[in-house]
């Protein structure tokens, strides 16, 4: 008798891109008392899958100091719409409101000091609530994730701590995570952050309650899916990257990390291309797995192996994708199934 095991396994195929639809919209925030512009992207065949059932998931994009939302837009901040349509999902990119240090850098944090700057609260409590009522959205977690650049890396990891019943998976570009008073001697400025969090001993708490370092611990048991890489030649941010990987192992804290040759500004083509192929693995697109016949089980993702391939708990053996498909698993192979619903692969993994 056979016991056969279905696993959904996204893969990310790269092909040559379509004109993804780009959205303008506005949002006026109770919270913040001032409105908020902001920029959606579509797959090209939205429309049309929409009608035949289909929702996506939500990849919530969140810029650098000193950028907007139509950074990631253009050539040095990854262009990212030129991949969202092959990957299937929605990218949502709010612009913070800031302009310099004076109008301070939002850090995507609520501060506890000024009225105006809850932009953690409004990216919960307003922004995801109004792109999931506009689209055709898959609203839980396990279909919801965070990725920024610098300011917005650190905004990533630190809305998923905040809030991960919202949140699945974050990929931080280059972020900054050390949120100390005094600043570390490797950044240049506080970059508005002794704005948000005050500068008195009498703030250290502030500081403390979004310091990555501190943070992060939460993370611990939750089965998040994570990815940060630095540049070797980013001044500011590389040596806390490589630190923040270190704690975060010693805590078993599943994660993705990587250094690259780069400079602390922009996302190369390259980065944009591999979080997305993070996110394609890491969404569950649930709504599109059918019913799971007889005689067949759904398992989970485990994760990722040291060398960064996927990972599955087959019958008590942690088994890698690579292995299944090039049959090194004795008694493991599989056939592919397609779905008219989603341009993914699904494999059927039959053990004998």
């Amino acid at each position: 008798m056979k016991r056969i095991i279905f696993i959904v396994f996204l893969l990310f195929i790269p092909v040559p891109p379509f004109a993804a639809i780009i959205k303008d919209g506005t949002l006026e925030s109770k919270i913040n008392g001032r409105s908020f512009p902001y920029v959606v992207i579509l797959p090209v065949k939205y429309d049309s899958l929409v009608q035949s059932g289909k929702r996506f998931p939500v990849l919530y994009m969140l810029h650098c100091a000193g950028c907007d939302h139509k950074t990631p837009l253009t050539p040095g901040g990854g262009e990212f719409q030129k991949y969202i349509d092959n990957a299937g999902f929605i990218m949502a990119i709010p612009h913070d409101g800031s302009i310099t240090e004076a109008k301070p850098f939002s850090w995507w944090l609520d501060s506890p000091l000024l009225a105006g700057q809850k932009l953690s609260s409004f990216l919960v409590k307003e922004f995801k609530p109004h792109i999931d009522s506009l689209y055709a959205t898959l609203p839980q977690s396990d279909n919801t994730g965070l990725c920024g650049h610098s300011m917005g890396g650190f905004g990533s990891l630190h809305n998923l701590i905040k809030h991960p019943d919202l949140f699945s998976s974050a990929y931080s570009f280059k972020g900054g995570y050390d949120i100390s008073y005094p600043h570390n001697s490797n950044w240049s400025s506080y970059f508005s952050l002794d704005i948000l969090l005050g500068t008195d001993k009498q703030h250290a708490s502030n500081w403390n309650s979004v310091n990555v370092f501190k943070t992060v611990p939460g993370l611990s048991g939750k089965q998040k899916k994570i990815a940060f890489y630095a540049g070797v030649n980013d001044s500011w941010f590389y040596d806390e990257a490589v630190k923040l990987h270190e704690l975060m192992d010693s805590l078993k804290i599943a994660h993705t990390f990587y250094t690259t040759n780069e400079l602390h500004f922009g996302v190369p083509a390259k980065q944009a291309k591999a979080a997305i192929h993070f996110f394609d693995t890491a969404f569950t697109y649930s709504s599109h797995i059918k019913q799971v016949p007889s005689g067949y089980i759904r398992i989970d993702q485990l994760g990722r192996s040291n060398t960064g391939l996927l990972l599955y708990n087959i019958l008590g053996r942690n088994v890698s994708i690579k292995n299944i498909i090039s049959r090194k698993v004795p008694g493991v192979y599989l056939t592919k199934e397609t779905s008219a619903n989603r341009t993914q692969s699904g494999l059927i993994v039959v053990i004998p």
